[in-house]
């Protein structure tokens, strides 16, 4: 967990612990290498909120008796927090607005499961918006584009990058149109400055929402 941490360990120190690496006194990562690769043809990896590399991921829907498009593939743009308002209305259960005296904090995921039906296969995502962020890498999608930041730095390599003092300023942007840019290799930042600066405003609105933004 030290490198996770940002703390330099010299290599001698750590060869004192080799026997037991990969055993349950360790928490062992993948290589960076091998995590980077799998990612392909994404962008970066795990940590960069930013990229697709880090984020986006396949997932299967399977109900024998409700949907019958076996094997069929959909390509709407979802997030990981519309999954239980899909089993909420698969289920016929209402959204708890308590749990144990607790108050609920509305979900803001959006049902799946009006992709389920063949006809609806290319129909246009009900979810529109939906902002990423992380440790300062950052990213916004709305309606087909995508804006993120820059990477500052390798975040398995400690001492590759120094990161911005100015974390809302300091970071270079890039824009997508993942429409026809399912992998995030066109930049158009230099040829739509004014929807960059769009998107970039959207962000600002959706963190401060969210309370995503730096306290002070």
């Amino acid at each position: 967990m030290i490198p996770i941490q940002g703390i330099p360990i010299a290599v001698a120190d750590q060869l004192k612990y080799c026997d037991d690496w990969g055993s349950d006194e360790t928490s062992p990562h993948m290589a960076a290498g091998w995590a980077w690769a799998f990612d392909t043809p994404f962008k970066w990896t795990k940590q960069i909120a930013s990229h697709f590399g880090g984020t986006r991921q396949g997932m299967v829907m399977s109900w024998p008796d409700r949907i019958k498009d076996a094997g069929g593939i959909r390509t709407q743009f979802h997030h990981v927090i519309d999954i239980v308002p899909t089993i909420l209305e698969a289920a016929s259960i209402c959204e708890p607005e308590m749990v144990n005296g607790i108050p609920q904090q509305p979900i803001e995921g959006v049902s799946m499961s009006y992709t389920w039906d063949n006809a609806n296969a290319h129909t246009a995502s009900r979810r529109c918006l939906q902002y990423f962020e992380m440790l300062g890498n950052r990213g916004v999608y709305h309606d087909g584009w995508y804006a993120c930041t820059t990477p500052a730095a390798v975040p398995w390599l400690i001492g590759t990058g120094k990161l911005p003092d100015d974390v809302i300023n300091g970071y270079k942007w890039e824009l997508y149109d993942i429409t026809k840019d399912y992998s995030q290799y066109n930049d158009l930042t230099a040829k739509m400055p004014y929807k960059l600066e769009e998107m970039k405003a959207v962000f600002m609105n959706e963190a401060a929402k969210y309370t995503r933004l730096p306290d002070g």
